[in-house]
């Protein structure tokens, strides 16, 4: 998360800067300039940050994979996509632009890519990126699915192993993986994806405890801009933990995200559930009403 929120380095900084003058205490040329600029409505000049970016030359303490993986989950997919063309290899550069794709929704073209970076060298980003690509399928026996899951190493094999368990026996069953989940480190790759299991099962026992606990899981690897998924876990934890305020805040968070042709009719059913259970006293009849229709519309 540091390296991802690294925008300039000092180097950077210093070319951004260029021949502007200095901004001190004695001559804060922000605190004076700004209100005028403000007033006058004028566009900004645009910032251009991506010839600076400290990590298209650079990357010997960070893994460029996981680099370029966690800002396509934060949303800058288009910061991702740059810095994986940057890479020194073809199967990186390719593995990246896989990433980078399918955080933009085009995921015919993020196949493409990630499928070329295998053909190029075996790798954990692409394999966790078709892996997450095709997670409904994993339970089935489509030869595509099972060719993948073949070519796994250790992590990311627990991970098409919890996705099938799930789907055979329910999130419950992932309790009996915990100690495994438990061990994979923050920053790996896979580190998100066993979260959300580690979440789901949480929240399926219906337990508050174990929910407060899925809680605190999820904040800590939710983006500052979540997605419909990830609010959707949120306030079911929410109101599995008895913590109905954040349960009705977290719906309101996600109400944004459905909208008509959103197509989005599971994460507006799972909602719609979540708001029904919620006590009379935790909203007013207008709110309720107001987010049972924004559901019943995403839902169509």
């Amino acid at each position: 998360d540091v390296a991802a929120a690294l925008v300039l380095d000092e180097t950077g900084a210093r070319a951004f800067a260029g021949e502007a003058p200095l901004v001190t205490d004695n001559r804060n040329l922000l605190l004076m300039r700004s209100p005028a600029i403000a007033r006058a409505k004028r566009p900004l000049p645009h910032l251009d940050l991506a010839a600076h970016d400290p990590w298209l030359a650079r990357t010997p303490d960070v893994s460029r994979a996981a680099l370029v993986r966690r800002l396509s989950d934060l949303g800058f997919a288009g910061r991702a996509r740059r810095i994986a063309e940057a890479a020194t290899t073809e199967s990186e550069r390719e593995s990246g632009l896989a990433w980078a794709a399918f955080a933009e929704g085009r995921r015919p073209a993020g196949f493409r890519h990630a499928e070329r970076s295998l053909a190029l060298a075996p790798n954990r980003a692409a394999q966790l990126a078709l892996l997450r690509e095709r997670r409904a399928a994993v339970a089935s026996d489509r030869p595509d699915v099972k060719a993948l899951v073949a070519t796994l190493g250790p992590r990311e094999a627990l991970l098409a192993r919890a996705l099938r368990l799930a789907a055979d026996e329910g999130p419950r069953a992932l309790a009996q993986l915990e100690p495994e989940f438990a061990a994979v480190p923050p920053g790996d790759l896979i580190y998100r994806d066993v979260t959300r299991l580690r979440v789901d099962w949480r929240v399926a026992t219906g337990e508050p405890a174990l929910a407060s606990q899925a809680i605190v899981l999820l904040d800590a690897v939710l983006p500052p801009a979540p997605g419909p998924s990830d609010l959707v876990a949120r306030a079911q934890a929410c109101a599995t933990a008895g913590l109905h305020a954040g349960a009705v805040r977290t719906l309101f968070e996600l109400a944004p995200h459905l909208g008509p042709r959103s197509g989005r009719a599971g994460e507006a059913a799972a909602a719609a559930a979540v708001l029904q259970a919620l006590p009379q006293a935790s909203l007013s009849l207008r709110e309720r009403r107001w987010l049972q229709q924004r559901f019943r519309v995403a839902g169509r």
